[in-house]
């Protein structure tokens, strides 16, 4: 089946799907909804999904990427909706390393496909057992327009003054790496909490202090700040 949905034989999938226990793995751990997903194929992945919905949350056993997180990685937004519409507690869908979907959104910069799951499913988990939000991954790779994002909603923005495992804030990781826009951006946001400290009592001030020289080579000073 794996075989036939990923060459888009629609008939040939239709007819192995009617077989109970038919074969629906593929190369690598891969299964059938993970072809229809990659292939954009809506009806082949809706009859799948109404027959064998535990497919959407399995994992391949080499890539630990089940089909929604591959929905994610790929940015296929119909193919979201069509498996949120089903079934939105999809949404609460977690790796098996801890990784949820909006954290996945992040990593990527997939904005329409956060936006998805928050309509569908709006307790959607925005962080993992330690803390690390889908802010703090935004800020630490650079997601701008993702950061943007989760300042203006109002489902998100809270994550503005949350901690991770080591007590640190979004403006923790943004004063590490440098980033004046973001640190700007952060600093200006009504939920924000400056003063709050990471667990060695540290300030996000601190975070400077290993990476002073590069601080210096930025321009501060265009964002309103100053570093001496």
């Amino acid at each position: 089946m794996f075989i036939a949905v990923l060459r888009g034989f629609r008939d040939v999938s239709v007819e192995l799907l009617k077989i109970q226990n038919s074969a629906d793995v593929g190369a690598c751990g891969y299964n059938a909804l993970h072809a229809a997903v990659k292939n954009g194929n809506s009806v082949i992945a809706k009859m799948i999904f109404e027959k064998r919905p535990w497919l959407a949350r399995k994992e391949p056993i080499y890539r630990r990427s089940s089909t929604m997180k591959l929905a994610v990685i790929w940015d296929k937004v119909d193919m979201l909706r069509v498996l949120l519409e089903h079934n939105w507690s999809l949404g609460h869908v977690v790796s098996s390393y801890g990784c949820t979907l909006l954290d996945t959104a992040a990593y990527q910069g997939r904005v329409t496909v956060a936006l998805m799951l928050i309509d569908h499913c709006p307790d959607t988990p925005y962080s993992d057992a330690n803390g690390w939000t889908c802010l703090h991954e935004a800020v630490c790779h650079g997601r701008m327009e993702f950061f943007e994002f989760i300042l203006e909603s109002p489902q998100l923005r809270k994550l503005v003054s949350m901690r991770d495992a080591t007590g640190r804030t979004a403006l923790h990781h943004a004063v590490q790496r440098c980033n004046p826009k973001i640190v700007a951006a952060l600093l200006f946001h009504k939920e924000i909490d400056f003063t709050m400290l990471g667990n060695n009592s540290r300030s996000a001030t601190w975070e400077l202090y290993h990476v002073m020289d590069h601080a210096k080579t930025l321009n501060w000073l265009f964002f309103g700040f100053e570093i001496s």
